[in-house]
């Protein structure tokens, strides 16, 4: 029976009929209603269910459609056509095709395990079987239907019981089917997205039993699960709602990095394909001469056949070569790695529990659990590690280049599995997996004692060859936790506040308590051996020990700042907004110590500033850096030049040549601790310190709060002192460490900037053309915690800086995305200016920036500290 195949479709002659073809042809059969296997024909050959569902999902007309009953039979030129059911989706059907000397199967894309909605599949005897192998590597065995079904379901209920809303993404034909059947029975209610409801009903038309759908309209309602096929992702009602979990339903859930590659938070192998024990049920009914594979891994399957004695081959014809190819030599199965049982295996396990469990009150638990196990040397540094300090984190070229050293594999396999992980630590883990290891037993001690050698370790060099050889000592698994403990991305699902209250449950604490003390010493590990001695009420705010800063939430206008203080008794306090570092002075018996808002030390940058503080009694200062000269503030990128600088390192005279006053606006220890007492009574403590130079007070402007234009000119008057604008805080306030609260308040000038990461570098044009210049900049979206880009900008730099960039992304390029445009770690932050922002769907955030030009590079702020897509969205 003669057939020809191009890479769109299969063609026979003899019946003038196409299978399944891409392009709209005279006459074609089409197994199901998915759009891969769909393109408008003049006449189309089904099962009744298919033509149903192309009738309602593409508008096909009745009259074009010839449906054939399952098992009815149809002559085309003395050929014996037949529809058998393929389990595949509602409707889904194989065609065998009988002549006068062979039958064909051809099965379409079909799954051998029962479902809510598709008939069972069948597959009677032929010749010569067509089939689709999708999933045709050994590796995927999905596990019991009813246990994946168990999952999907526990998962709604745990996120449901945390008062979240659990989002399960899924084709809208065939798997939101089955999902709204698994979820119903489970007895968990549901709304749908437009198009899942519409292919539903459709379904229900044509008797399949499916309980009737629920639409989801603008906004998502409590104590629901949702449905939605994966391009929703960005839907609206979907995108605004913030208590939320994810879940995608596909069978490559069994491929390393699949929720990673999804970016959900889970990922079931609900799959409506056969697995590959399906594929080999599916041969050995159909019994067949000859096999010929399509779609996904087609070699393979074919060459696993032959291995059993069947006739099969790749219809692509890619692996016919195999026939010239003379045998190769057996490679024995690599032995299964040893995994000592371990502390550092432990910990892998627990945040493996984490990343599978949904409930948060079930991490809470395995956290306390874990925690508890701990013993006081070891309990510290590990709840550190668990909330993500406490550890000098490694960039992702030393991981790299670590992981090059351990496998000895090129760097273009390592690029190759990176882009397939879009993890660091997945991909370490692959790696490693594939690589000759020794692993030993880590306790959290030795762990402890590596982090401390990286600390210490003089240079990249040093410290990737000490992390190499770490890794060559552990199991591909803890490989992978090292990793995350190095990058900062444990990705165990815990929110913020959850280690504070398993802390709590650990050693039966108020939460409150616990959040309390870790705000005094932004330490949880210290705060955790507290809670365990019974000792919190000994944990002081004292110098020496940095804090979060107070944040102050941005206002729009002088009008919002008179709704906000909304008092004539209290007087309202301004302050300038000065353009500097915010950091800390700490000072002690013992020398003092300077602190930036992301807790790191500013020791060796500013070293004159200590030796001046020496001066000062036991005091801990919150304010503002600035670089000053002959009478006048200097500007921010005069003051960064003295950023990142050792006391070894650099121009002996740059301390001299840009001096720096640290300009004090709180007082939050002078004797005691005043963290809890109202501002006007820390502003009475710093003033009676009587600062000389290089410290000050920064000026007090009290207004009554009432008076609109008394405030627009005091903001005009410190815009005209080149300052960013104008700080207004209520003077009854406590402190707040880490907080943006609403009890200060800050009011920046008429040009709005933002802080944004660099996310991609571009080689310049002309006399750039040889440096990095143009940057492609985002900010994080507070409910996803994503990049989102914002634009590129190019102007604003000196030629010094931009050649200084050049030089760090090109050591911090993840992947090169063009011949000019690489991918990098987001480190570098700019402080981006421009004249308007307005909706756009030119990039991801949904905004794009009018004229955009870098103002600064903000060294001193970390990843952590950008601004936040809803702030730019404030400001269109």
């Amino acid at each position: 029976m003669p057939l020809r195949f191009d890479p769109k479709s299969l063609h026979f002659p003899d019946l003038e009929m196409w299978l399944d073809p891409h392009r709209p042809r005279p006459f074609a059969f089409v197994s199901h209603g998915h759009a891969d296997h769909f393109a408008r024909h003049q006449r189309v050959l089904c099962s009744p269910g298919t033509g149903h569902i192309l009738v309602k999902r593409y508008g096909v007309k009745d009259s074009k459609i010839e449906a054939l009953d399952w098992g009815e039979q149809r002559i085309i030129n003395h050929h014996h056509i037949t529809l058998h059911p393929a389990g595949h989706i509602t409707g889904s059907a194989m065609i065998r095709i009988e002549g006068p000397d062979q039958s064909i199967l051809y099965t379409g894309d079909f799954k051998t395990r029962s479902s809510h909605t598709a008939e069972i599949a069948e597959f009677p005897k032929s010749d010569i079987l067509i089939m689709e192998t999708t999933f045709g590597r050994p590796q995927f065995v999905f596990p019991p239907t009813d246990e994946i079904e168990k999952q999907i379901s526990r998962f709604a209920r745990e996120t449901l019981e945390d008062g979240e809303t659990p989002v399960f993404f899924a084709y809208s034909l065939g798997k939101a089917q089955e999902a709204l059947a698994i979820l119903h029975n489970a007895g968990i209610e549901t709304v749908v997205h437009k198009t899942v409801f519409e292919m539903t009903q459709a379904c229900r038309e044509i008797k399949v039993d499916l309980p009737n759908p629920v639409l989801l309209e603008k906004n998502i309602p409590p104590g629901v699960a949702v449905i939605a096929p994966p391009n929703a992702v960005r839907a609206r009602a979907i995108r605004s709602h913030k208590k939320r979990r994810t879940a995608m339903l596909s069978g490559w859930a069994l491929t390393p990095g699949s929720q990673y590659r999804y970016q959900v938070d889970q990922v079931f192998p609900l799959s409506d394909h056969a697995d590959y024990p399906g594929l080999l049920e599916s041969v050995e009914k159909v019994s067949p001469s000859l096999v010929y594979t399509l779609h996904g891994s087609t070699r393979e399957f074919a060459r696993d056949l032959r291995a059993k004695g069947i006739e099969a081959w790749s219809i692509y014809g890619d692996d016919q070569l195999e026939l010239l190819e003379s045998a190769s030599p057996e490679i024995p199965l690599k032995s299964e790695l040893s995994r000592p049982t371990s502390d550092l295996r432990g910990l892998s396990e627990l945040l493996e529990s984490l990343t599978t469990t949904a409930s948060r009150l079930k991490k809470i638990e395995l956290l306390s659990i874990f925690l508890q196990d701990c013993n006081d040397e070891e309990l510290p540094f590990v709840t550190r590690w668990l909330s993500g300090s406490g550890i000098t984190h490694l960039g992702h070229v030393m991981i790299r280049q670590a992981l090059l050293e351990v496998t000895g594999f090129p760097l273009a396999k390592y690029k190759t599995v990176s882009a397939s992980q879009n993890d660091t630590a997945r991909t370490a883990r692959l790696l490693l997996e594939e690589a000759s290891l020794n692993p030993l037993a880590h306790s959290f001690k030795e762990v402890a004692m590596h982090f401390d050698q990286l600390r210490t370790a003089d240079g990249s060099i040093a410290k990737t060859q000490l992390f190499s050889c770490f890794l060559q000592q552990c199991h591909p698994a803890e490989g992978e936790t090292m990793v995350r403990l190095l990058t900062g991305g444990l990705r165990a699902g815990a929110k913020e506040g959850l280690y504070e209250e398993a802390v709590a449950k650990a050693f039966n604490i108020s939460p409150s308590d616990i959040r309390y003390a870790a705000m005094l010493t932004g330490d949880l590990g210290e705060v955790a051996i507290a809670a365990k001695n019974k000792t919190l009420d000994q944990i002081q705010l004292r110098p020496g020990k940095p804090i979060k800063p107070m944040l102050a939430s941005p206002s729009e206008n002088t009008e919002d700042i008179i709704k906000w203080h909304d008092s004539k008794d209290i007087p309202l306090w301004l302050e300038p907004k000065y353009d500097g570092i915010r950091s800390q002075l700490h000072v002690t018996p013992n020398g003092a110590h300077l602190f930036s808002r992301d807790l790191r030390s500013l020791d060796n940058e500013f070293p004159e500033i200590l030796e001046a503080a020496r001066a000062l009694p036991s005091c801990l200062l919150d304010g503002e850096l600035i670089a000053y000269a002959e009478g006048k503030r200097l500007t921010f990128f005069d003051l960064q030049k003295r950023l990142g600088r050792k006391k070894i390192q650099g121009d002996l005279f740059l301390g001299a040549a840009i001096p720096v006053r640290f300009i004090a606006f709180d007082c939050l220890y002078a004797q005691k601790s005043l963290i809890d007492s109202p501002l006007e009574e820390r502003r009475k403590a710093l003033e009676s310190l009587e600062l000389l130079d290089p410290f000050t007070t920064i000026p007090l402007i009290r207004s009554n709060g009432t008076d609109i234009k008394a405030l627009e000119r005091e903001f005009k008057k410190a815009m005209s002192d080149d300052n960013e604008g104008l700080i207004a805080k209520n003077c009854l306030s406590s402190y707040q460490p880490g907080r943006r609260g609403q009890s200060w308040k800050k009011l920046k000038g008429v040009m709005p900037t933002l802080d944004c990461v660099v996310i991609a570098a571009q080689q310049g044009h002309g006399k750039r053309a040889g440096v990095l210049s143009d940057y492609t900049f985002a900010v994080r979206d507070k409910e996803s915690g994503e990049l989102r880009t914002l634009g590129k900008a190019y102007s604003g730099l000196t030629d010094n800086e931009i050649e200084d960039l050049t030089d760090h992304f090109q050591k911090t390029t993840i992947e090169k995305i063009s011949r000019r445009v690489v991918k990098v770690e987001p480190t570098i932050v700019l402080e981006i200016a421009f004249d308007k922002i307005r909706p756009s769907k030119r990039h991801d955030s949904g905004l794009a920036l009018r004229f955009p030009r870098i103002k600064a590079i903000r060294s001193d702020k970390s990843l952590d500290e950008i601004d936040t897509l809803q702030t730019a969205k404030k400001l269109v």
